[in-house]
């Protein structure tokens, strides 16, 4: 598809979205239900960082391949993957399946940012993922401008690690502990001079490699934080829907 339209590929991209299932609010949403509130930051914790994991091995494995085999080579994967997935799924007994938390009646609110606090959370969230968005598209293009575009995947990847330490950090400190109302301020101020340790790195390329850490290493605790507070303020029966809109996938 390397020759294929722009308008071709945005179609294609835009259509894989729409039909993606929403998994990461579903798992957080199983979360809450299971975990129960002594344990829940340290699940969204653990949440943040096994979802992370997909960002280091992701990027590095599909670069390989779409440069060593073919594009259609990472596509072909992840659906093997996909449906791997699928079948596992798909074989495990209902028992397994199954909630074990009475039944939520369906709120009336079908728009979660009503609640008070939970439209500042939201608010939060969409700035983050930006803020994550633009770390993406910054280190890919600064590594395209000095012909090192194979460090990219490598970049990124350095990025997720940092952020899943810090997920697991926060995971073994807030184990049977309430968040503190302070955490989410102290947490963002933390990342954003993460991110500008990373930008003032980029005087000097070498310095990206150990940056590239640092500049992910409070973003898993970020997310984490944000996912427990939302799922507190959630509407009773949104559960799932509040969480989406936190989705950075």
């Amino acid at each position: 598809m390397t020759g294929a339209p722009t308008g071709l590929l945005v179609g294609a991209a835009t259509t894989a979205g729409l039909v993606n299932p929403p998994l990461s609010p579903g798992m957080r949403s199983l979360w809450s239900a299971r975990a129960g509130a002594r344990f829940a930051q340290a699940a969204f914790a653990l949440d943040a960082a096994v979802f992370d994991l997909a960002y280091i091995t992701g990027p590095v494995l599909a670069g390989a391949l779409a440069t060593g085999l073919a594009p259609a080579a990472a596509l072909g994967l992840m659906l093997a993957l996909t449906g791997a997935a699928v079948v596992i799924i798909r074989k495990q007994p209902r028992g397994d399946r199954r909630v074990d938390h009475p039944p939520e009646r369906r709120s009336r609110l079908r728009f979660p940012l009503r609640p008070a606090g939970l439209g500042r959370l939201l608010l939060t969230g969409a700035l983050v993922n930006a803020a994550l968005s633009a770390t993406e598209v910054a280190l890919t293009g600064y590594v395209r401008y000095h012909d090192a575009l194979w460090a990219a995947g490598p970049l990124l990847a350095e990025v997720s690690a940092g952020s899943i330490l810090g997920s697991l950090l926060l995971g073994a400190q807030t184990s049977g502990a309430r968040p503190s109302p302070g955490r989410l301020p102290r947490l963002l101020a933390c990342y954003a001079g993460g991110l500008a340790v990373l930008a003032a790195a980029g005087l000097y390329p070498p310095l990206l490699a150990v940056a590239a850490p640092l500049a992910g290493l409070y973003l898993g605790p970020v997310l984490a934080t944000l996912f427990g507070g939302a799922a507190a303020a959630a509407p009773r029966g949104s559960g799932t829907e509040t969480q989406a809109w936190l989705n950075r996938s």
